[in-house]
Formats: C-alpha cells, structure tokens, sequence
C-alpha cells in the first residue's frame, strides 16, 4: 500500500501548489499507474471527494462561509443531471462493451477543458468581470 501512500502525497501537494482539484489528478494517476479499471478509479476518487467536500462543507457551514441560494440554484441543476445519467448508463450502456471507453473519454474531455481553463483563467476571470460590470453600470444607468 505504500505506493498508494506516495501517489496521495504527490497528489496532495500539487494539489496545495496548484489549487487544482485532486480527482483530475487521482484518478489519471489509479487509471494509469496502478492499471485500475475505469469505473472502479472513477468510483474511488467520487467516494473519496464526497467525504473530504462534506467535512470541508461542514467546517464552511460552521464559520458561515456558504451563500447557501448559490448552494440550492447549483443543486437545482446538478442533481436531476447526476441521476438522469447514472439511469442513463445504467440502462443503456450497463451491459455494453463500450462503458468503459465511454467514462474514458469523457474523463479526458472533462480533464483537457479543466487544463484548458486553467491556462485561460486570468481571461475568463476578466471576461465576467467586465460583464459584471457592463450590467452594474446599465443597472444603474436605468435607475437614473
């Protein structure tokens, strides 16, 4: 287990370092590394971040820091989407030989457009700056 050990301390620190999440980087890691099927690496990472993200939610709620709204209208969307698509696999690629490349790919889609706006987050950041405050500014052009 000690190669388990390592992966998670490399992991933890370009994580500290980088401030990117650690399922881009685990799972990668479980998938091509240790040669774990796909579902079960996917499957391991989900259940690691559901316990680190409520203890962290937890020491959040407690100090006041969730704007719960955004916690609701953000639930709002991505609940419905999870369970229509865990029925979605479930009843259309369960049994077929293609799930696995399947969760594959959209794994590495989901990790280049994560790498993608990385690279790009100073622009986007300043993109939705600048309409913020287009809006702020027609907002207030409207109240006079």
């Amino acid at each position: 287990f000690i190669q388990f050990i390592m992966a998670g301390m490399l992991v933890g620190f370009c994580v500290g370092v980088t401030g990117v999440g650690g399922g881009s980087l685990m799972t990668p890691i479980l998938m091509g590394v240790f040669r774990i099927e796909p579902h079960i690496a996917i499957g391991t990472d989900l259940l690691y971040a559901a316990i680190s993200k409520f203890s962290g939610s937890f020491v959040h709620a407690k100090k006041l820091n969730i704007v719960w709204p955004i916690v609701w209208w953000l639930a709002l969307g991505s609940i419905p989407a999870s369970l229509g698509t865990n029925w979605m696999l479930s009843n259309y690629l369960s049994g077929a030989t293609h799930y696995k490349a399947v969760l594959t790919m959209v794994l590495g889609f989901m990790l280049i457009l994560t790498g993608i706006s990385i690279v790009f987050r100073s622009r986007i950041e300043a993109f939705f700056r600048k309409r913020s405050n287009q809006k702020t500014t027609a907002t207030r052009s409207d109240m006079t």
